[in-house]
């Protein structure tokens, strides 16, 4: 069998997806109008003093909002800027309409909350990059040319007939290979699916290293409606 492991490779952090190196850079952008704000979870204690008076000296106004009860969000910005603090309300309140967080609603939350457009694209290109979708697992599997092709001819909504096919993902935090095209089985191609949670649960083996699950044909229907993206293909290094 396929060693899956061989095409993953332990993350990596991506110095590029941090623009600000610390807070105080990214106070100084939002003082500098750079930044529309800095957003932050709300920790008591000399931390948030420190943040407090950062942000006084600059002029800043401090906001602690707690639309849920539960912990508040903090957020420092010009008073001329509250009104993005109502936005990401509404944002948070309707996104999960239709179940999951989208690609859309990332890139409206980012601009809400100050990031450049060329900031915002390298984001949602690495999110892209690690995974099929938001709120799911993402899991993946080695298609032959006829599999291949049934995605392609069902419009990548599914895999086709899915009975026998080993669905596999890494557990840790490890990310496909950059040079993983070139490492499967010739005449595969490297598939990837948003998975629903619950179901991952129930049907994968082996929670540590490689977990895998094939399906049954006790198992098709389950995993057919777990589905929570299109069947995505991997083309030289990009999914598509």
């Amino acid at each position: 069998m396929f060693a899956f492991a061989t095409l993953f490779s332990p993350r990596r952090p991506d110095p590029k997806l941090r623009p600000y190196r610390d807070e105080v850079a990214a106070l100084d952008a939002v003082a500098a109008g750079k930044k529309a704000m800095l957003f932050t979870s709300y920790t008591p204690g000399a931390r948030f003093t420190a943040l407090v008076r950062a942000a006084t000296a600059r002029g800043l106004a401090v906001t602690l909002h707690d639309p849920d009860g539960s912990e508040p969000n903090v957020y420092v910005l010009p008073l001329d800027q509250t009104w993005r603090i109502a936005a990401l309300d509404a944002l948070r309140e309707t996104a999960l309409v239709d179940g999951n967080w989208t690609l859309a609603s990332e890139a409206l939350e980012s601009l809400l909350l100050g990031y450049t457009a060329a900031q915002r694209a390298r984001w949602i290109e690495a999110f892209r990059a690690r995974q099929a979708a938001f709120s799911c697992q993402t899991v993946y599997a080695l298609l032959t040319r006829e599999q291949r092709d049934a995605v392609t001819a069902l419009g990548h909504r599914c895999f086709g007939s899915p009975v026998g096919l080993t669905l596999f993902f890494h557990t840790g935090e490890y990310d496909v290979r950059a040079d993983a095209a070139k490492r499967i089985p010739k005449g595969h191609t490297l598939a990837r699916v948003g998975f629903d949670w619950d179901v991952v649960d129930a049907l994968f083996a082996d929670k540590s290293g490689i977990a895998t699950a094939t399906i049954t044909p006790r198992t098709a229907a389950r995993a057919a409606a777990a589905i929570r993206s299109n069947v995505q293909l991997l083309t030289g290094a990009r999914w598509k």
